[in-house]
């Protein structure tokens, strides 16, 4: 942007008898963004409650950045009014008013930083004179070129409003116009007899974006201490080899998080910020492999034992469907199955609805003894591939 001289309007008011100190603002508000820095997704591989705190402190507001400016259908407008002669300083202000928006001056391509008015009333000789001028900017602009912001550790949040300084708030990747300062009252009502004042206003174009971070998160319990795809880890009782004392199959369960909880609707909330993880009503076992299922909410007892996290990050179209797979498998949770619906299945069809479509290995434990999906294999599939 650029300065603006009106030498005609500063030579009338020079020797006015009143004339009040020329003050630079910002139109139409005058606000300041102060973001918060961050680099908590920097940091090497976060353990899952750090993945999950720090999405829901990460700043909201990113920048400063810039709207993409139209030059070409951007320009600046000079207006003026002059009355001279009347009796009065208000019939003269009141003849100036009404004929400034005829007298215009273009500069196309144009936008300066001290638009503005000055305007005021003077005698002379036993009669009163008015003058009004202005200087207004129309920027035309697109406020952001994409809807997506990639953070310089290559997480992808959403753009959800662009707020553009001074000027106003906007949707991302929309073509704007906007038009100031504004004519309002300060600018038109009678400032008095013997009165001068200038404004001096400038636009703040920089941006700043609103994100909305969005993540699911998936949480793999690997068979004792993990590490391999042995699906099943069985302790024998000492003293009776025949007897089976413990197994452990591990566990995977799953989270979704958004910094913009009030986008997600209510009957979705629920299912927002929160561990969940599918099990059987009933003991399971190889023989018994069928019980009708459950969804745990919050699903916390494995978290101590969580070996395996894998965090993704996803766009709002995705988290919405994969909270609605979440809240129709709470609502009718249907079998667990130990080889063809368990926990595994059950996170695998949910990360599936939010469009991640992660490995379904098949366990080949012990020649087709068991030949499910297992927290064993899930966990050494992710360990291997990227987010």
């Amino acid at each position: 942007m650029k300065k603006f001289c009106n030498i005609v309007a500063l030579l009338l008011f020079a020797a006015s008898s009143s004339h009040a100190v020329t003050v630079t603002n910002l139109y139409h508000t005058n606000r300041t963004f102060r973001p918060t820095p961050h680099d908590y997704f920097g940091k090497p591989t976060p353990s899952a409650y750090q993945a999950w705190s720090m999405a829901g402190e990460l700043s909201a507001l990113v920048g400063p950045t810039n709207i993409f400016v139209i030059s070409n259908q951007t320009y600046a407008t000079e207006y003026e009014g002059f009355a001279w002669g009347y009796e009065s300083a208000n019939a003269a202000w009141t003849s100036a008013v009404a004929v400034y928006l005829n007298y215009t001056n273009g500069h196309p391509g144009m936008t300066f930083d001290n638009a503005g008015w000055v305007r005021g009333t003077k005698e002379a000789y036993n009669t009163w004179g008015a003058y009004l001028w202005l200087l207004q900017n129309t920027i035309r602009f697109e406020s952001s070129k994409t809807n997506k912001w990639v953070s310089e550790n290559g997480v992808t949040s959403q753009i959800v409003k662009v707020f553009v300084g001074s000027i106003g708030d906007y949707d991302p990747m929309t073509t704007n116009t906007d038009i100031g300062p504004t004519i309002g009252p300060e600018v038109t009502n009678f400032l008095g007899s013997g009165i001068a004042t200038d404004v001096v206003l400038r636009a703040d174009q920089t941006a700043y974006y609103n994100i909305r971070t969005i993540t699911f998160t998936l949480y793999v319990d690997q068979p004792q201490d993990g590490g391999n795809r042995v699906p099943i880890q069985v302790w024998v009782d000492h003293f009776d080899l025949a007897k089976i004392r413990h197994t452990d199959v591990g566990h995977v369960f799953w989270r979704f998080d958004s910094t913009d909880t009030n986008s997600v609707p209510s009957a979705l909330r629920p299912y927002l910020g929160v561990n969940m993880g599918f099990y059987p009503t009933t003991l399971v076992d190889l023989w018994s492999p069928i019980s009708f299922g459950r969804v745990e909410i919050p699903d916390t007892v494995h978290m101590p034992d969580v070996n395996v996290t894998k965090v993704y990050f996803i766009d709002q179209n995705q988290l919405l469907n994969g909270l609605t797979e979440a809240k129709s498998l709470h609502d009718s949770p249907g079998n667990y199955n130990v080889y063809s619906r368990n926990c595994v299945n059950v996170a695998l069809d949910v990360a599936d609805a939010a469009d991640l479509h992660l490995p379904r290995t098949k366990s080949m434990f012990k020649t087709n003894l068991y030949n499910g999906l297992s927290a064993a294999d899930i966990g050494e599939d992710l360990k291997g591939s990227k987010p």
